[in-house]
């Protein structure tokens, strides 16, 4: 049904921003997907929550699981075995580090749901009958799964082509710029901007060091809040040190698709109310959720786009009244 997912005529792997673009793609459907059916589903409901229309309920959801088996075929299938191969050797060149564990065994977990998908998928059953509704349902956890952890292997891959950070210093320019750096702390003058932890589970800060009103761009390598950090390397701007950094510590993100709850029993009137606070998608859309932040250091680089977009899509459905405070205006 799907081309099997192979090395490129050469013999190499595809590069890792091709093998992490197919699963983007895919974390991407499967969040409209998802939106889609969530709407269809309201219309089968009613106020209280409860499913009144099964007929359409069960056609939303065999719509729903075909659309997702057919995203991951144009997606994911030429693709995700590569993704895995390239994510394991680049886990296996990692030093030790507690979290490694956890790590493999969520492509564990990602390479048993592709063996079923791949399974199903070249075993197609007769289209529109009830043995390929039943079939693709039964895909739709292994779906999810790498709707949900798919980023742990993208950012993985990501690291084989920007190799390991090589710290362009020598040992003698390494301490000039630390203790050049530790003295700007001292006086206030080195301003954090961003912080992530590296594969190997060392902090990396980006910070301004100002001196004589002139600031350079210098990455720092432990905490800054305690002694033993050191500087390394310095930079023209945020983009050039970002390209030769080590990347951000990816973590799993929280499950996205998860069964809807009911409504709680509302007096006819109080609906009425809701209703008028019910806000446009347009002004959701506009208005990006708050996150988490600290005074000084923003660890956006860690943060997985699949969440941050179905959490847009989730609050453009959602009362104002049920929205979380820190999306309310």
């Amino acid at each position: 049904m799907t081309p099997a997912s192979s090395p490129a005529p050469d013999g190499s792997l595809p590069t890792a921003p091709e093998l992490a673009n197919g699963a983007s793609y895919f974390r991407l459907r499967m969040a409209l997907i998802d939106s889609e059916t969530e709407a269809a589903l309201d219309m089968t409901r009613d106020r209280y929550g409860r499913t009144v229309h099964a007929g359409a309920a069960a056609a939303a959801r065999a719509h729903r699981d075909k659309a997702a088996v057919e995203a991951y075929a144009t997606h994911l299938a030429p693709h995700a075995e590569a993704l895995l191969d390239t994510a394991r050797l680049v886990l296996n060149e990692l030093p030790p580090a507690r979290h490694l564990a956890g790590w493999r065994s969520v492509l564990d977990g990602l390479a048993a749901s592709a063996a079923e998908i791949r399974r199903a998928l070249d075993r197609p059953t007769a289209p529109g009958s009830q043995a390929e509704r039943t079939q693709h349902a039964n895909l739709w956890p292994h779906l999810t799964a790498w709707a949900d952890h798919s980023p742990i292997a993208s950012n993985l891959a990501d690291q084989r082509d920007g190799q390991h950070h090589k710290a362009p210093l020598t040992d003698e320019e390494q301490q000039m710029w630390t203790e050049s750096a530790q003295a700007a702390q001292r006086r206030g003058e080195l301003e954090l901007t961003e912080s992530w932890y590296a594969a190997d589970g060392q902090p990396i800060t980006l910070a301004y060091l100002v001196e004589d009103n002139d600031s350079t761009v210098v990455a720092l390598r432990g905490d800054p809040g305690v002694p033993g950090w050191q500087v390394i390397g310095h930079y023209a701007h945020e983009y050039e040190a970002g390209k030769v950094l080590p990347a951000a510590t990816p973590s799993p993100p929280a499950p996205s698709h998860r069964p809807p709850q009911p409504h709680p029993p509302r007096a006819r009137g109080g609906l009425t109310r809701a209703r008028r606070r019910r806000r446009p998608a347009a002004l959701c859309s506009t208005r990006p959720l708050t996150l988490p932040s600290t005074t000084a250091v923003r660890h956006h680089r860690g943060l997985t786009g699949n969440r941050f977009q179905w959490g847009l899509m989730r609050a453009a459905r959602d009362d104002y009244s049920e929205l979380p405070r820190s999306a309310k205006y």
